[in-house]
């Protein structure tokens, strides 16, 4: 008996050790896993952090595009501003010089017309005066032509025409 004892204590040892080893294995393999899973969660903490350091990353990236379009757009649109105000201004100086343009023509036809009417009356005035003559009679023209520009530029024509037949005088007219 005593050996059929011993054999089931050894048999047991022998249980008890593969469960001691089992259970060491089984400890191993339990460290191993905690192990991996340590090392697979830091790995995931390290990628976590890396793509949020990619995502901080593009985040600056459009913010600084964002801030530089915003200026560029600003710039953009004081250069327009700017265009459009000399553009304006360049038409308004062209529509003045138009205007004076007009206005220069306009007292240029004017001075044409009172320098016809001034010769035409002159004219008249002369046959006039032929036939009012008698002979031996004196007859003296005096004839006074101002043409002014005022500071507007407003043209003003003065003619005087006095016509002496003798100590009478025969006409004395003005144009303005």
């Amino acid at each position: 008996m005593e050996g059929e004892a011993r054999k089931r204590l050894e048999h047991a040892k022998e249980v008890n050790e593969l469960e001691v080893i089992d259970g060491t294995t089984l400890e191993i393999v339990e460290k191993d896993k905690t192990e991996t899973n340590i090392v697979r969660s830091e790995e995931m903490k390290l990628n976590i952090a890396h793509i949020f350091e990619k995502i901080e990353h593009f985040t600056q990236m459009v913010s600084e595009l964002q801030e530089s379009g915003k200026a560029m757009f600003k710039e953009m649109k004081n250069e327009f501003v700017e265009r459009l105000i000399s553009i304006h201004e360049e038409e308004m100086e062209i529509e003045e010089l138009r205007l004076l343009d007009a206005y220069q023509m306009r007292k240029q036809v004017v001075f044409f017309i009172m320098l016809d009417m001034y010769s035409k009356i002159l004219t008249l005035t002369l046959e006039e005066v032929e036939f009012a003559m008698e002979v031996g009679t004196t007859v003296a023209i005096e004839p006074h032509v101002a043409v002014m520009i005022n500071s507007h530029g407003f043209v003003h024509i003065k003619a005087e025409q006095k016509f002496r037949v003798g100590e009478r005088v025969l006409k004395n007219f003005e144009l303005r």
